[in-house]
């Protein structure tokens, strides 16, 4: 979870700093999601709104 999730917000975080207004930017990941459950709309919209230094703890709790 530190490479998948955690890594990966903090990889983003950085990019959207540099990133020029407007711009976009594509980010291929682990496919190790795969391997988990399906998660809820509700767990979907947590973690995309959980600051990413409590990204491991909000994970934590649902293991």
């Amino acid at each position: 979870m530190k490479v998948d999730l955690y890594g990966t917000a903090v990889l983003l975080e950085e990019v959207g700093k540099v990133i020029a207004e407007g711009g976009v930017g594509v980010t291929i990941s682990s496919q190790s999601g795969h391997r988990m459950k399906q998660l809820t709309p509700e767990e979907d919209a947590q973690l995309a709104t959980t600051p990413t230094e409590e990204l491991l703890n909000y994970y934590n709790l649902k293991t």
